[in-house]
């Protein structure tokens, strides 16, 4: 993650499977709340005044939930380096393996407003499904239920199957450009600016990729949502009916 100053880019490092994580919830990637992230920030010295730019391998996805939670809790300003460090580096530009900080350590990660209604609990899915297209970001297989992480394989009802990979270039670094990106959601049937869009997968974290591509396609943010449990969690709960 860097973040612009002046002139300058500086980069921090954020471990999306330990720093931005609730341990203690149950889940295996569940975010901590707005007073741990805004901890997490600051120790890096990550504050809502400049831009901030997130990049990771490529893949875009675990930089799709750094941005997620970026703008749950308030930054107003978050950007992804599309095609991620490796593009970065075939393309010949400046890299460095200095481990030093240095942003500033004394910022403040306070923001005008949070996005908080963003993330979804089970019961929400529940009982808002019916009002909003409901994107399940996995593979087809896991869709279908031929493939299972959780106690039960299949999908939750009403769900369309949208492969994050299919929003992504044929290499699968980075995103493709927003002309073909709304193709994709309009041949699966998703008009995003009709109704609010819910997104999960297996874990919260792929969903949040459908989240960002949404996002280019100037949805706003009080449209779109991440049921963070996803299958993970809905799929172990044997009361929920699961279509597979």
């Amino acid at each position: 993650m860097t973040q612009m100053e002046s002139s300058t880019i500086s980069s921090v490092f954020v471990d999306w499977t330990s720093d931005i994580v609730d341990k203690s919830s149950g889940g295996l990637f569940n975010l901590i709340d707005v007073d741990g992230f805004r901890q997490c920030m600051e120790e890096r010295g990550v504050s809502c005044d400049k831009t901030v730019v997130i990049y990771d391998n490529g893949d875009m996805l675990y930089a799709a939930r750094l941005w997620f939670a970026m703008v749950l809790y308030g930054h107003p300003d978050v950007r992804l380096l599309n095609g991620g460090f490796s593009l970065w580096e075939e393309q010949g530009l400046p890299t460095s393996d200095d481990s030093r900080c240095m942003l500033t350590l004394l910022s403040e990660f306070n923001p005008d407003r949070t996005y908080s209604s963003m993330l979804m609990s089970m019961s929400d899915i529940l009982s808002k499904k019916s009002e909003a297209n409901l994107i399940d970001a996995r593979s087809k297989v896991q869709y279908d239920g031929i493939q299972r992480r959780a106690t039960r394989g299949g999908h939750i009802p009403g769900a369309i199957s949208l492969d994050r990979r299919r929003l992504l270039n044929e290499d699968g670094s980075g995103f493709l450009p927003p002309s073909e990106l709304r193709q994709v959601f309009e041949d699966v049937g998703v008009r995003a600016n009709d109704r609010p869009t819910i997104a999960y997968c297996n874990g919260g974290v792929a969903s949040t990729l459908v989240l960002f591509a949404l996002h280019l396609l100037d949805v706003p943010l009080d449209k779109l949502f991440n049921y963070d449990g996803s299958w993970n969690e809905y799929g172990s709960h044997a009361s929920n009916p699961p279509l597979g």
